[in-house]
């Protein structure tokens, strides 16, 4: 793997969300991913909508990307920077 993108939403932490139950894919990063692919890069794709933060650390922890990008607006901030020190840890 060379890269690994992710995103900071994760639905059990969405009250409001899991009433309406209407989450999407994270097409953004399935669109770069398939860009860098056509380039010969080796991309995985980590969708944490329906995962946990644990399991983001464990996955992390077991295959150790040389880099991760990480989708990030306003609403998952503070999320994104908690999955940033555990790249970082690693």
């Amino acid at each position: 793997m060379d890269l690994l993108l992710s995103h900071g939403y994760f639905l059990q932490e969405d009250s409001h969300e899991q009433a309406v139950m209407k989450p999407y894919p994270p097409l953004g990063l399935l669109y770069i991913s398939s860009y860098l692919k056509s380039r010969g890069f080796q991309v995985q794709v980590f969708d944490s909508t329906f995962s946990s933060r644990e399991h983001f650390r464990r996955f992390v922890q077991e295959n150790h990307p040389p880099v991760v990008g990480l989708y990030c607006n306003m609403m998952t901030r503070s999320s994104v920077l908690d999955l940033i020190a555990v790249c970082k840890q690693t």
